[in-house]
């Protein structure tokens, strides 16, 4: 409703699981994909598909943004549950990395990213890297 395509990267919970939730909260899940304005999607695709590629994942996204732009919306929000970092062969450091640079990879266009990590999985020490990269934090 607010001319903005949404995105879900979905990961330790299955995209049915976050379909149902955006139901009870009165989203119209099969009219808002049917139109393109809600894509929910496996993250283990766009982040491990053949292995973590820091540059061709931020080219994906940025892509998405893009292709936004060109379908006339007013931006792209994205969500993604960072669970997926425990099956990369990356290090952790490398999966921040990879935040840092795709929050710089869209100047020109209004990208909103929710990196969402569950505490009780990440440790202590991955958290802290995580928040010194985030430039707002919602916590609980």
């Amino acid at each position: 409703e607010a001319g903005h395509r949404c995105v879900y990267l979905a990961d330790a919970n299955p995209p049915s699981r976050i379909e149902d939730a955006l139901r009870e909260a009165g989203v119209n899940v099969t009219a808002r994909t049917a139109a393109g304005d809600l894509v929910v999607r496996d993250a283990s695709a766009v982040y491990l598909d053949g292995g973590f590629d820091l540059d061709a994942t931020v080219s994906e996204l940025r892509s998405e943004a893009e292709q936004s732009a060109l379908d006339g919306y007013k931006g792209l929000w994205l969500a993604g549950e960072n669970t997926w970092a425990f099956d990369a062969e990356a290090s952790f450091e490398r999966i921040v990395d990879f935040e840092i640079e795709f929050d710089s990879a869209c100047p020109d266009h209004p990208v909103t990213a929710l990196c969402q990590y569950d505490l009780r999985r990440f440790d202590g020490s991955a958290a802290a890297k995580a928040l010194r990269t985030h430039r707002q934090v919602i916590y609980d």
